[in-house]
């Protein structure tokens, strides 16, 4: 088995040629894994909102030693591959959620798991819906955009409905498609 950021990695099923190339490369996800783990501490509640196999999940889970990790997915190979993951790395406290790929599963979740913090990875799940979500729990919000697959009416919404949540846009945090909000920037 490799490592990838000190964990062991499995063998993983379904990944796109760049994440496997970028996973080989050991650079997968690192300025997302670097912009939530810069902005968190013990004692968060983190959900990661799509992903190929809960990466910054089990990282925040492994560096803080976090009780409370969700991650969710609309695909069942990212499920199993968080599941395998998690289990290689003793992260039995990551708990997955096989979601619908509906817009009602944002708000769900969120008003399920009240999370202080959230990586929303839209190249994977919409986040049509967040608009109706109570975010007062969230402290800080980590979107990967996905311009290519989100429309940009949709992204301003996002924006908008975190700037409505009083989450802040962080340029100095932020870098290309990934940006960050904070309650307090």
């Amino acid at each position: 088995m490799s490592t990838l950021y000190g964990l062991t990695l499995p063998a993983l099923n379904g990944l796109d040629e760049t994440a496997a190339a970028r996973v080989a490369k050991g650079d997968y996800q690192k300025g997302l894994s670097r912009h939530l783990l810069d902005g968190i501490s013990g004692g968060a509640r983190v959900l990661e909102y799509g992903t190929q196999f809960g990466l910054i999940g089990a990282l925040a889970a492994a560096q803080f030693a976090l009780r409370h990790v969700t991650v969710a997915s609309s695909d069942p190979d990212a499920i199993a591959n968080t599941s395998a993951l998690c289990a290689a790395n003793g992260l039995f406290q990551v708990e997955t959620r096989q979601i619908g790929g509906n817009p009602t599963d944002l708000p769900a979740l969120l008003a399920d798991l009240r999370p202080s913090a959230i990586l929303l990875n839209l190249g994977f799940e919409s986040g049509a819906g967040l608009g109706d979500c109570d975010l007062a729990p969230v402290d800080l919000a980590v979107v990967e955009l996905a311009p290519h697959r989100t429309a940009p009416h949709e992204i301003a919404a996002i924006f908008n409905a975190l700037h409505a949540a009083h989450l802040y846009y962080s340029p100095a945090q932020s870098k290309g498609n990934q940006v960050v909000f904070r309650r307090n920037p």
